[in-house]
């Protein structure tokens, strides 16, 4: 569609490595596993989702102080860290992360022109859906990765989280 044109070429690079980081990834964090231990990865996730919070607040408080907007960006980042926290991989955490950031840009690129917000809504919410299902499709031609339907689910979550992210900020 003419309306997925409008994404940024950084967000649509970011879209590709998703779904081309998946034949690798589990190597990946096997290695930083191997040499940072679990611990420190573990570490490093929490004040990764702490900076995102905290940046959000900050430019919620610093275009308006609204304490309704500033408790829903606490609320939907606190619920995005559960739920990535419930998540049984390291590598799942990071695509609660890493799908909410996706959504964030695409709406962030979708935001602007002439299309009603319903439609930049629903745009971003099918691309950020079809880079997850690409992403897990992927990984069932790959003989040493797994396909799960929970997976594309946590990747649509995700998605939602930083659709929901970006119209509070």
């Amino acid at each position: 569609m003419i309306i997925f044109m409008r994404l940024s070429k950084f967000t649509l690079f970011f879209a590709i490595y998703l779904v081309i980081s998946a034949s690798f990834m589990q190597q990946v964090w096997s290695a930083w596993k191997n040499i940072f231990g679990i611990g420190k990865l573990k570490i490093f996730f929490i004040s990764l989702c702490l900076w995102i919070i905290v940046m959000l607040i900050y430019k919620g408080i610093k275009k308006k102080f609204n304490p309704k907007k500033v408790f829903l960006i606490i609320t939907l980042c606190v619920a995005g860290f559960i739920f990535a926290w419930r998540q049984p991989y390291m590598p799942e955490k990071a695509h609660v992360l890493e799908y909410g950031v996706l959504a964030w840009l695409t709406m962030r690129d979708l935001y602007i022109g002439k299309t009603g917000r319903l439609k930049k809504i629903l745009y971003s919410f099918i691309f950020v859906s079809a880079i997850g299902c690409l992403d897990e499709g992927f990984q069932k031609i790959i003989p040493w990765r797994y396909f799960e339907t929970r997976d594309i689910l946590t990747n649509i979550i995700s998605g939602i989280l930083g659709i929901a992210l970006f119209l509070v900020k």
